[in-house]
């Protein structure tokens, strides 16, 4: 199946949206979850009440991205039998490098690093010193294997696989005796159903009305949240909550990715974001450093005389910018010393299936 170059760029936009929604999710979750003065929300005042539910409603949201950044990496390689170690290992390589290059700093200005930071920075994918890192080399691994299972069934078969691996990955089913968010199976049964999807299209029904179960979804998400509070706390104060990937977000997720991956016209917003793609992963292994992480959310007031939201949204653009900018740098650093030749040639040697 030839894709169109309007679905690539609106694909391509969907990988710089999901990285942008991953430091939203992670703004949430170490900024306010994590600092037990902004755990809970005042639900007796407008404002505490236009906080709870802009961020929860965001909350939600961002927790579809990793999702959607697994579904983009099966669309692309359902049809690719053999193994590209060159992505294997560029990603590997990545995460030494920034595991290393922001090691040093943490040296040079005095952080307290101890000696499992060094064997976490020198043997990152085996440390899981980024655990998104970790699970995605061991995707990679196995997704020829995926794809020449994939190629081996039958339409009816796979819905069959399909409903399988659901059963042994969904949280509130078998999930967590099997899988879990961060399991090599959860991320091949999301490479699958895009891979399902790529290979014999999406139901006409769903096609038809993909924003609108986008909205009831979304919506019965946040219904649900704010049940689970108040039954936990009755009236008084409200927590974020957001389920794990492998829960009802799995859905949201998958719309999302159904409404990126649809036939677009073109538009001038989504072929500028696709422009940034090939520095969203440095955006992820930057802000997510263990050094870098523990420094920069703690720049969150203790206070807003705002609603939160858009301080969020600010904060993270800034973030999102800068390190886009820092891995476009790292980038030209790579091209001028030709190491991405280098690693081109290092995967070209290594034999194929």
């Amino acid at each position: 199946m030839k894709m169109g170059s309007n679905r690539i760029t609106s694909i391509e936009a969907l990988r710089v949206i999901a990285m942008f929604m991953i430091v939203v999710m992670h703004y949430v979750f170490y900024g306010l979850k994590m600092n037990p003065i902004h755990e809970y929300y005042d639900m007796s005042s407008f404002r505490g009440c236009l906080d709870y539910l802009t961020m929860e409603a965001l909350y939600i949201l961002s927790g579809t991205a990793v999702n959607c950044y697994v579904m983009i990496t099966g669309y692309f390689l359902i049809d690719k039998l053999t193994y590209r170690w060159g992505g294997v290992i560029k990603t590997w390589f990545l995460a030494l490098f920034y595991s290393v290059v922001f090691l040093i700093i943490a040296f040079l200005l005095k952080f307290d690093v101890e000696v499992s930071d060094i064997i976490q920075a020198m043997l990152p994918v085996h440390q899981s010193a980024y655990w998104f890192v970790t699970s995605y080399i061991g995707l990679l691994l196995f997704a020829p294997i995926l794809s020449r299972a994939a190629a081996s069934f039958s339409k009816r078969s796979y819905q069959i696989v399909l409903v399988v691996l659901f059963i042994v990955t969904f949280q509130f089913l078998y999930g967590k005796i099997y899988g879990g968010f961060k399991s090599i199976i959860f991320f091949g049964f999301l490479f699958l159903i895009a891979g399902y999807i790529r290979l014999h299209g999406i139901p006409r029904w769903i096609y038809n009305h993909k924003y609108l179960c986008f909205v009831l979804i979304w919506l019965m998400m946040l219904f649900f949240s704010t049940g689970i509070n108040l039954i936990r706390g009755g009236r008084g104060n409200f927590q974020l909550i957001s389920s794990s990937y492998d829960g009802p977000l799995l859905f949201l997720s998958l719309i999302i990715f159904i409404i990126f991956i649809s036939p677009n016209k073109e538009c001038r917003a989504l072929e500028w974001l696709s422009k940034l793609a090939p520095y969203t992963f440095g955006v992820y292994l930057v802000h997510t450093n263990k050094f870098v992480n523990d420094w920069i959310w703690g720049f969150i007031p203790l206070s807003f005389n705002y609603p939160i939201i858009l301080h969020c949204l600010l904060s993270c653009t800034i973030l999102f910018v800068v390190c886009v900018l820092i891995d476009y740098m790292r980038d030209k650093i790579f091209k001028v010393l030709r190491i991405d030749y280098l690693l081109k040639n290092i995967s070209a040697r290594i034999p194929q299936l």
